[in-house]
């Protein structure tokens, strides 16, 4: 099974969830990826190391690079796609991806880099997608 996760810029919600899946999953496989083109600022560069800090503290390595935006060849491609965004966010998503019956909705909220609970949101966005993907895993494999 492959499976896509995505979020909004590929920094933090997707990224973690692919490094989970691959870390708990030993049949399948998940890649992720951004309904945006990342922007070029600071912010998205401390998305990346908060998610790696974060997951660092639980024993997994987070993906590297640069954040990868989503095409409509990686849904067609993947077997399950899970959206990881607020439900704010959902207007975001371009047809191939609301409009596909592979595709399932997680409400998580973003991190604001500029609040000083940055690290904080992004652990509980952690410990949030950590259950939801040990659950995948365990009916999946």
């Amino acid at each position: 099974m492959n499976v896509l996760f995505i979020c909004k810029y590929n920094a933090g919600r997707s990224r973690m969830a692919e490094a989970i899946f691959n870390h708990l999953s030993k049949r399948n496989r998940a890649t992720s990826a951004g309904i945006s083109p990342y922007p070029r600022h600071a912010s998205i560069y401390k998305g990346i190391a908060a998610s790696s800090a974060v997951l660092n503290e639980i024993g997994i390595r987070c993906p590297k690079g640069k954040p990868k935006a989503v095409t409509k060849q990686d849904v067609e491609k993947a077997d399950i796609v899970v959206v990881l965004l607020w439900k704010s966010q959902l207007y975001l998503l371009p047809k191939y991806i609301s409009g596909s019956p592979k595709t399932v909705y997680y409400p998580i909220k973003d991190s604001d880099d500029r609040s000083r609970l940055f690290i904080v949101q992004h652990r509980r966005n952690r410990d949030i997608i950590l259950r939801l993907v040990e659950r995948m895993v365990k009916r999946n494999g």
